[in-house]
Order: C-alpha cells, then structure tokens, then sequence
C-alpha cells in the first residue's frame, strides 16, 4: 500500500504572540492516518500584555485535527475538539492565555478510518466544535492530555493510536490514487489519477466522498494550494510568477486570487503577519 509520506500540509499559523512547542511526524506505520502531532502555547505574560483569547489562523489543507486544550494547573478537564477541512480560511479559538493545544492531524480520510464514522457525520459537527467520542477513543485522549510534556503527549498518542488502527484503512486504490495526488502537488489531472488506478473519474469521486467527504477537484485544488505555501515559506522562494507557472495557474493573478480565496490574505500580506507552526 502506498504511504502519505510525501503530504506534509501547512496547516496552523500562529501568531508571534504564541510559541511552538513540538511539531513532528507520527510512527511510521500510523502515516496513513495520522501526518504529525504539534503542540503551541500562548505563555501567561509577566509584563501584563498578553492576549485575553487564544487565537489562530488555519488554512484548509483536506485534513482533519483533533485538538486537546490543556492547562498546565488541570490537566484532567481537556477539551477535545475537532478542526475539520474547509475551504477557506477560519480562526482556532479554543482558550485564554496559558492553553497548551496539542493537535493530531490526521492525513484526508484518516479520522474517519480510525473512528469508523462517516465522514458527513464528522463534518456535521462543525469545526472548532466540541466532540465526544467513544469510551475507548475518549480514554486514549485523556491519557495523551495526562502526558507531561508535548513530547510525551506525542509518544501517547502513538501508542494510543497504533492500537486503533489494527485493522483499519482506506481502500487501495483510494490510497494509491491519493499518494499520487500528493506526489504531484495536486497538479495531476483527476482523469489521469483516476486511470491509473483503472478508474473512472466517477468511480474516484465516490469513493472519496464516501471516504473523505470530499471530491477529487476539491482535493487537488487544497493540494496545489499547500504546494505554493511550501515553496513560498521555503529558504528560496521563487517569485510568484515562477510559481504560477509551475503549478499550472493562468498566471499570477490567478495564482493571487487561489491564495486569498485559501488564505484570506495576498501572498505578501500572508508571509509578512504568520509564523508557520510547521515549515
């Protein structure tokens, strides 16, 4: 079965008010379900300005985030919610100055999977929404929120996760249609994934939709999106037009125009006011 390795979405941009605790990628063998876990604070200030509410930017990348909201003082009293995919931008909001959110991203697909729910069902409860899951789910959380630091918050949740998903996983050739969607930064044309996989474009849509609750168009259109983003937060960024040309837009407006539907911003307003979470 193909893996996911090669999608590594940016997904949470935060503030330069909060800091970065952990961002890293799960046990190899959960990939297909679960990208990474990362963790953010927004530190108690000692000058006494600091944020009242906890506050982000999130940026649609086809993948769902389970998030723990911890204080340091309770941690037994987490609250769970789920940011699922949309198609534009939306603030995460989950709490008061000194919230630690650990998050686990899960790969397009991957929540649904691991908790045998329908993706509509998922996508029902809204995102920034509050979840309650079942006894087996809701004890594995809390014991990752229970972990000590970030890192052993993320050891848990490998732990916790690898014994859900015995057993579990997408179809093959969904799996396989998706890494190529992937490998190609979401520029390969839907007919041509769905080919190669002996498909109709028909036949892929269903089952992603029933899989993911998305359809292929939707996904490529994220998936090159998340494509500029990397290349435009990477160490040589290449002008927007370069960019524009490779990843199929008309032209640089276009490309523009992409990004403000995604982002809410234009490229330059996005790069000069957010700190990604994972670069």
């Amino acid at each position: 079965m193909a893996n996911v390795d090669r999608y590594s979405p940016i997904s949470l941009i935060r503030s330069s008010r909060s800091r970065s605790l952990l961002s890293r990628d799960s046990e190899p063998s959960l990939r297909r379900f679960v990208l990474r876990y990362w963790c953010i604070e927004a530190p108690l200030a000692t000058d006494g300005v600091h944020p009242r509410i906890f506050e982000e930017l999130a940026v649609p990348d086809a993948c769902a985030d389970l998030v723990i909201a911890t204080r340091e003082a309770d941690r037994e009293n987490s609250e769970i919610r789920l940011f699922w995919t949309s198609s534009g931008p939306f603030s995460m909001t989950l709490g008061h100055e000194g919230t630690r959110l650990f998050g686990i991203t899960f790969a397009p697909g991957g929540l649904a999977a691991l908790t045998r729910s329908p993706p509509e069902e998922l996508a029902a409860i809204g995102t920034g929404s509050p979840i309650e899951l079942d006894r087996r789910w809701a004890d594995s959380l809390r014991a990752i929120a229970r972990a000590p630091s970030p890192t052993a918050m993320a050891r848990a949740a490998d732990s916790e996760l690898a014994r859900t998903a015995d057993g579990t996983g997408l179809p093959e050739r969904l799996q396989n249609a998706l890494h190529s969607m992937y490998a190609s930064g979401g520029t390969l044309p839907v007919e041509e994934v769905a080919r190669r996989e002996g498909m109709s474009r028909r036949q892929l849509e269903r089952l992603l939709r029933s899989a993911a609750g998305t359809t292929p168009k939707r996904l490529s259109r994220t998936l090159r999106f998340q494509s500029v983003l990397r290349c435009a937060l990477g160490p040589r960024r290449p002008s927007w037009v370069e960019l524009a040309m490779r990843f199929g837009f008309y032209d640089q407006s276009h490309l523009i125009d992409e990004f403000r539907f995604f982002s809410g911003l234009s490229p330059d307003e996005f790069l000069h006011r957010t700190i990604p979470v994972s670069p």
